[in-house]
C-alpha cells in the first residue's frame, strides 16, 4: 500500500513529534539548584528532555544533577474582568510539585501488619512483594575529560500531569562546573 494521496498527490504524513526548543539555555552550572520555567504539557503524552552537558575548560569530575518536577493543577487567577479567569503554572515555590518515582526493581518480601479493612477479600497474608519508591533525581557519570560531551534523552510519560519543569546544578567540580543545556518536544 502506497501513501494516501489527495487528487493524485502524495500526502504528506502528519508529524507525532514537536520541534525541540530550550528549556534550559546553555550556560554552566553553579551549585545551588536552578530551575527552568514550567511547561504547558496538558495534551502530549510524552516529554523527551534532550541533555547536553559539557566539560569545563580546566577542571574534570564534573556531574550534572537534574530533577524533573510536574503537577496536575493550575494557578488561577482572575483577570480585570470577573467572569474572565486564566490559568497558569504554579509558581516553582508553591506546594504543588511532584517528582516522578523511581521503584526499586528488586522486591523483599513482607507481611503486612494489623488486620485488612472490613469487608476487603484481599487478606494480609501471605508476604506481599515490597518496593521501596523515592523521588527521581538524573545523575551523569563524572565527566573523565575536560573534552568530554554527553548527549542524552531522557523521556517521560506526562500524559497524566499539566506542567513541566526542570531543576539543575553541579555536583562534581563547584570550581570549574560544566555547561548543561537541556530541549525539549513532545509526543503525541
Amino acid at each position: 500500500m502506497g501513501l494516501p494521496t489527495r487528487q493524485g498527490a502524495p500526502v504528506a504524513a502528519q508529524p507525532s513529534s514537536s520541534k525541540a526548543t530550550v528549556l534550559r539555555t546553555s550556560a554552566a552550572l553553579t551549585t545551588s539548584w536552578v530551575a527552568s520555567g514550567p511547561i504547558d504539557i496538558r495534551d502530549p503524552r510524552i516529554c523527551a528532555l534532550w541533555v547536553a552537558y559539557d566539560g569545563a575548560t580546566s577542571s574534570t569530575g564534573g556531574i550534572a544533577q537534574i530533577r524533573v518536577m510536574v503537577t496536575g493543577e493550575d494557578q488561577v487567577k482572575t483577570g480585570t474582568d470577573a467572569q474572565k479567569k486564566i490559568e497558569e503554572a504554579p509558581t516553582v515555590a508553591t506546594d504543588a510539585w511532584y517528582a516522578p518515582a523511581v521503584i526499586d526493581a528488586t522486591p523483599t518480601d513482607a507481611v503486612l501488619a494489623g488486620a485488612g479493612p472490613t469487608g476487603a477479600t484481599p487478606t494480609i497474608t501471605p508476604e506481599w512483594r515490597s518496593h521501596k519508591a523515592g523521588p527521581q533525581l538524573v545523575r551523569t557519570f563524572a565527566l573523565d575529560t575536560v573534552t568530554d560531551n554527553i548527549r542524552m534523552v531522557l523521556p517521560y510519560r506526562v500524559d497524566y500531569a499539566r506542567w513541566l519543569y526542570i531543576a539543575c546544578r553541579e555536583s562534581g567540580s563547584a570550581t570549574n562546573p560544566g555547561t548543561l543545556g537541556v530541549k525539549y518536544n513532545t509526543s503525541f
